[in-house]
Order: structure tokens, then C-alpha cells, then sequence
């Protein structure tokens, strides 16, 4: 994964790795201090019952085991901001990357923004919008520096956080720092400094919303649960799209469910533009995706991809498949 931010496996060694030692020493008193302590003895317990569950998603796992959804969602802020530092936004943090920067699609994305772009506020002529199913926030993060790192004669001070809040950028199960407003201060925090206590990464896993939360099951029948105005601001962004472009999904139900394909799927057969990166996939994922996507046991269509086969598709990462589709041209 670039950027430093572990992958879902990556994520379960992770946790697993964990000695009490990690779990931030918290001086405060009271309801505090005894949650702290009783965590930091459940820890081995948790992970025994993650290890002898053999999963490579923590989601699978809570999705079973809801009580512990809490705990899980405070390991995972507390792995995640170990990792929100500014020196990976350069993608060269990747370990499967033989060369830095081999998957910095961020930096690909951002030589196109910059086209033509003399002053920092043309860059809201891109009308792009962002639709993550991550917790971190190095998109944000990136783009900010970016922003300041090219303008920085020219901007006034966080100027770059007001010309930011103009690209869209939902996370659909949260972040670390909650949904954005206009200027959320995006770089708030660089990585673990000594001032980041049990309370405050125990405050920032407030913002983070398992799969096992977002979905219940209603006389047998799948129901989100995200917040409704949540749901049509990621419908709205579909229908007003023009050029929809999937980048590293894994294309699992819930997030489809999410997405709703059955309100925009239609798009790509009246000509608009979709691309759907497939790194890993096999070719029964490929197919069984086309199937979810359209509503059909057996899809007849073709991955909507200028490849001459499935084989070349599931070979490119975020970067080359961007490059390769041409899809931001």
C-alpha cells in the first residue's frame, strides 16, 4: 500500500503486534484512568481471539464479535496515527514497491490538476470530487501540502484549507477526523507526538464507523445505517458525474451496497465515462462484480476497460492504471 497506510492483512498483523507498552499512558483520573487500564488488559485477550480466527479482515471479525467494536476502532486510530506522518506523502513508504514512488497515483493525480493553473483558486476549475472508504487522511493531507508547497508566495495563512473544502471528499465510514467542514484542519497532528494521549486517540475513534455498525440485518433483510443526508451526499455525486473512476476497490458487497450501483450503473451504457482499476482480482471476482454491478447472475459485459484482457487488468495499480485508462485525461 502507498503512503505508509497498512492494507487489511497489513492491518491485522498490525493489531496483533500490539504490547501494552503502544497503548499510550494515560495520567488523567477517574472513568478515564479505569478505562484505560481495563483496555490494556484486554489486549492479549483480544488478540488471541483475533489470531485463533484466522481472518485477514478486522471487519470480518467484528462484524462477529460487535461487543468488541470499540476496542477495535481504538487499535485502528492508534496504528493509523503511528502512520499520518508528512514524510510518507511522497509514496515512497510502499514496501511492495521495488522503487519509491512506484504507486504515487496522488502525485500523478496532482500534475493534472496543476495544468494550466496559475493562481492557487483556478484550481476549483477541476471539478472533482472524492468517495473514500478509508480512515486515514492522507489524501487531504497531500493535497493541502501540495497546495501550500506551489502557492506558498501567494496564500494567505490556511488558505489552503478554504481552496481544499472546494473537491468534495466524503469518507463513507469515517475518519480520524470526522467528516470535513471548510477549513478542518486537516494537519492537526503529525503522527504520535508526545502530546497524543490515550484520550485524545480514544476521542479521534469516535469518528470511525465499523462495517458491523453501518449494516443490521431487518427480518433477514441488509439495512444502512449511515446517516440518510450521508447516503444522498454519495448519491448526489454519482448522478452529477460525468467520469466515475474506481480506484483500488475491492469491490465487496457492502460497499456497492453503499454506492447504490443500481442508480448509476446505466451511466457508462448511455456513454459516460467509468473505469474500474482490478489490482489482485481474480477473474471469478471480476465476474462476480459485473454480476453484483448489473443485477444479473451471469454478466454478459465487458469490464468496462480499454484491455484487451482480463489478464492485463488485474496487473496495474492505482498509478499505471490511471496512466494506462487515461482515465484523467
Amino acid at each position: 500500500m502507498p503512503y505508509g497506510m497498512p492494507s487489511g492483512p497489513e492491518l491485522v498483523a498490525e493489531i496483533l503486534k500490539l504490547r501494552n507498552t503502544h497503548m499510550l499512558p494515560e495520567s488523567s483520573t477517574g472513568s478515564l484512568k479505569t478505562q484505560f487500564d481495563s483496555r490494556c488488559s484486554q489486549l492479549e485477550k483480544f488478540q488471541d481471539l483475533l489470531r485463533s480466527s484466522d481472518v485477514a479482515s478486522i471487519d470480518l471479525f467484528i462484524k462477529h464479535n460487535p461487543g468488541l467494536a470499540s476496542f477495535e476502532k481504538f487499535l485502528i486510530a492508534r496504528i493509523l496515527l503511528g502512520r499520518e506522518e508528512e514524510k510518507r506523502l511522497d509514496g515512497s513508504y510502499s514496501k511492495s514497491e521495488a522503487t519509491p514512488n512506484g504507486d504515487h497515483w496522488y502525485k500523478f493525480m496532482w500534475e493534472k490538476m496543476v495544468v494550466d493553473v496559475e493562481e492557487a483558486k483556478e484550481l476549483q476549475q477541476n471539478q472533482i470530487a472524492f468517495i473514500t472508504f478509508n480512515y486515514d487522511i492522507s489524501l487531504e493531507s497531500y493535497l493541502a501540502r501540495s497546495i501550500r508547497g506551489l502557492f506558498s508566495q501567494k496564500l494567505e495563512h490556511n488558505e489552503e484549507y478554504a481552496i481544499l473544502s472546494h473537491f468534495p471528499i466524503i469518507h463513507v465510514f469515517g475518519s480520524l477526523l470526522g467528516q470535513h467542514t471548510d477549513e478542518t484542519p486537516f494537519r492537526s497532528y503529525n503522527g504520535l507526538s508526545p502530546t497524543l494521549s490515550y484520550s485524545h486517540v480514544n476521542d479521534l475513534s469516535q469518528n470511525l464507523l465499523t462495517i458491523g455498525e453501518a449494516f443490521s440485518r431487518v427480518n433477514n433483510q441488509k439495512k444502512c445505517n449511515l446517516p440518510n443526508d450521508h447516503q444522498m451526499r454519495i448519491q448526489n455525486l454519482f448522478d452529477q458525474a460525468e467520469r466515475i473512476i474506481f480506484l483500488g476497490l475491492g469491490y465487496h458487497p457492502e460497499n456497492l451496497d453503499v454506492l447504490n450501483p443500481s442508480r448509476w450503473i446505466h451511466k457508462a451504457d448511455r456513454g459516460n465515462s467509468l473505469y474500474m482499476s482490478a489490482y489482485g482480482l481474480s477473474k471469478a471476482d471480476l465476474s462476480a462484480t459485473l454480476s453484483r454491478l448489473h443485477g444479473k447472475e451471469k454478466s454478459a459485459v465487458e469490464w468496462p476497460l480499454p484491455y484487451e484482457s482480463t489478464d492485463e487488468i488485474v496487473k496495474y495499480k492505482s498509478r499505471e492504471f490511471l496512466w494506462r485508462s487515461g482515465a484523467l485525461n
